[in-house]
């Protein structure tokens, strides 16, 4: 049994992670970040908008640095999948890799780890049958 199509769907997600993540933290932080400044209001006003804005700045880094890293962590358990070895706890990561992003609306990811994880827990299925356990 090879495990061929999980490993490449779960790649594809856990690229998508790192390129959203990387978005998020270049592009749409330094275009929130330039928001800021450009505002034509009353002195205290003003003040209070740019705090506004920085810390939504932090947040929006913050993030994008933990898309990045869980996608990075899910790079490598992709790569790590065993073709013949009855993987648990991988498939069942990346089905809450996919709630988690259907929680954020990222229907790609969600599509891409539920389906790589439920593909891998029915396989588990045929290999430890293959296996006569």
């Amino acid at each position: 049994m090879t495990r061929k199509f999980e490993k490449s769907i779960a790649l594809v997600g856990s690229v998508w992670q790192i390129v959203s993540g990387i978005v998020t933290m270049l592009i749409y932080a330094t275009w929130i970040r330039s928001q800021g400044p450009g505002l034509k209001i009353a002195t205290d006003k003003f003040i209070s908008l740019k705090l506004l804005t920085n810390n939504i700045y932090i947040f929006t880094v913050t993030f994008g640095m933990l898309y990045f890293l869980v996608g990075v962590i899910n790079f490598y358990l992709a790569r790590r999948l065993n073709i013949n070895k009855v993987e648990v706890k991988t498939p069942i990561w990346f089905v809450i890799c996919g709630i988690i992003s259907l929680c954020f609306m990222d229907f790609i990811g969600t599509l891409t780890f539920i389906i790589s994880g439920l593909t891998a827990l029915a396989r588990n299925k045929s290999i430890s049958a293959s296996q006569g356990n």
